[in-house]
């Protein structure tokens, strides 16, 4: 079973609110607007993504999508609190319910980093995942019950090894 399968079973296994299902995803038009608006583009793993599910609550904070439900979950509302991060190629794809975000930055490929926005919503705490997929697998098996990530060195190299290529910010048992 590939990474992409596994996180899929995992969106409906996870806690969500009562009698709801994750939505549907979105299609490649409403993405290519989206990228049009914004002046950033969606990388590949992310538009996969997207196309599945498009803005599910689920997770410590809610998954982020394209004109969601949620207007709380809604990928341009959070890039008009935080207009630096479009600047900074920064897309938001998630929240840890306390404010703070996970941001693929754009400039990496699909790197996935943490930040504290209440400590400096400018910079990027520490990496998470090497790509979309494997925070998506790492996240959404926190929430089954898995708590190594993201501190614990040894289980995230083995699940997710390229994660030292990602640059922009320290591996988050360094930082």
């Amino acid at each position: 079973m590939t990474i992409t399968d596994e996180v899929k079973q995992l969106v409906f296994a996870v806690p969500s609110p009562p009698g709801e299902d994750p939505p549907r995803g979105t299609d490649d038009d409403t993405i290519t607007e989206f990228d049009g608006r914004t002046g950033l583009r969606v990388p590949t793993g992310l538009r996969e993504w997207l196309r599945f599910t498009n803005g599910p609550c689920i997770g410590p904070g809610g998954l982020l999508g394209i004109r969601p439900d949620r207007t709380c979950l809604d990928i341009e509302e959070v890039l008009e609190s935080y207009p630096a991060w479009r600047e900074k190629g920064w897309l938001p794809i998630a929240a840890d319910g306390c404010g703070n975000y996970y941001v693929v930055n754009t400039n990496e490929g699909e790197a996935v980093y943490f930040i504290d926005a209440a400590a400096n919503s400018e910079g990027l705490d520490y990496a998470v995942a090497s790509n979309v997929w494997r925070f998506l697998w790492f996240l959404l098996e926190r929430e089954m019950g898995k708590k190594d990530w993201p501190f614990s060195r040894d289980f995230v190299l083995s699940v997710d090894p390229d994660i030292v290529r990602c640059a922009a910010a320290p591996l988050p048992w360094n930082a």
